[in-house]
């Protein structure tokens, strides 16, 4: 019943209809207070069997929604999930730790962590800071600020 693909995994429905099941989540360390803030999750779905370099650098061919729409339970099962990972791993700055959901177990599971996420302006990381109401500007230069904290 489970798939696993590079960057996309898919629960498959005996009807072929797909239940998306992985999510982007960056998190950060903000300068006041220690406090780590998740980033709004995105939901990557590609347009062929693999989110593969095609998928990825092919214009069209998978589609990023942020913020992902998932349930309110979800999201703060995988926040949660994440700001711990953060912790755990003793992350620094911002980070992207993907996972893939699992309905019928209710759980998230981390699939990496990836400590260089991209940062260009296709990339989620502007994506999700401008979904979260925040400037680019605004972010990195809290970014940069908690380097000297």
């Amino acid at each position: 019943k489970w798939t696993l693909r590079s960057f996309l995994s898919r629960a498959i429905d005996t009807d072929g209809s797909y239940t998306v099941s992985y999510t982007h989540l960056d998190v950060y360390k903000r300068q006041k207070n220690n406090i780590i803030i998740p980033l709004p999750i995105t939901e990557i779905r590609s347009k062929t069997d693999f989110f593969d370099y095609k998928a990825k650098y092919t214009t069209g061919m998978a589609e990023e929604i942020t913020p992902a729409p998932v349930s309110t339970h979800i999201r703060t099962l995988i926040e949660k999930q994440a700001v711990k990972l953060y912790h755990i791993f003793n992350c620094k700055g911002v980070v992207r730790i993907d996972f893939i959901y699992n309905h019928d177990q209710d759980k998230a599971y981390m699939l990496e962590i990836n400590t260089v996420p991209g940062q260009s302006a296709n990339s989620l990381v502007p994506q999700q800071v401008r979904a979260s109401g925040s400037t680019l500007k605004d972010f990195y230069s809290s970014l940069i600020e908690s380097c000297f904290v």
